[in-house]
């Protein structure tokens, strides 16, 4: 098993990565760092999903899970959650509620700074990543690290790139299912190199 910063993957080819969400719905119970991290230990999809929505959690993230039996992004909350699946091979997510049931659950305000930059960056990695989407065209790391070191609006908080006051980027994560390595980044991409990490 390998785990960087409550993302990793195990030797049964489950991989999770994610990011965080508000929901307004948080409650005493187990830490969504801890429900992340009981992902690792699940040999197959079904059981991913299962660990990730455990009734008695405190709160969640959003769980990018990829599995031999594919690819499930389970949007959760304290009390709700929702099961998204790629559209036409992409699947692109920043720091907000996407699906409609999970919307009400979104602690900022629509007009929240944090709101609005998650937005920004979420419909700027959708129009990147669906540009590349041509036949015999396999999209590569190389293609992800461009969208991620993406300025499309500056180096505001509302690029993916971010390196804002109030909105920055911290790192970036990419795995490739089958390799055996994944690269990682601290920090802006722009600015730092990934590094291969063998696993």
């Amino acid at each position: 098993m390998f785990v960087w910063m409550w993302r990793g993957l195990n030797s049964f080819g489950v991989v999770l990565s994610g990011e965080e969400l508000s929901p307004n719905d948080e409650k005493i119970g187990m830490p969504r760092s801890v429900v992340a991290f009981s992902i690792l230990f699940t040999k197959n999809l079904k059981e991913a999903v299962s660990a990730s929505v455990i009734k008695n959690r405190a709160s969640s993230y959003n769980n990018i899970i990829i599995s031999p039996e594919g690819v499930v992004s389970v949007e959760g909350s304290a009390t709700d959650y929702e099961m998204l699946k790629p559209n036409r091979g992409i699947f692109v997510h920043s720091n907000h509620f996407t699906g409609q049931k999970m919307l009400k659950y979104e602690f900022s305000d629509e007009n929240d700074f944090h709101n609005i930059s998650s937005k920004s960056r979420s419909a700027s990695g959708k129009r990147q990543a669906e540009s590349l989407i041509r036949p015999n065209f396999e999209v590569g790391i190389e293609d992800v690290k461009r969208i991620m070191r993406s300025h499309e609006y500056g180096e505001s908080g509302n690029s993916i790139c971010s390196h804002g006051e109030r909105i920055c980027t911290v790192f970036s994560f990419i795995y490739k299912y089958g390799n055996s390595y994944f690269e990682a980044v601290t920090g802006n991409p722009c600015q730092n190199s990934y590094d291969r990490i063998n696993i």
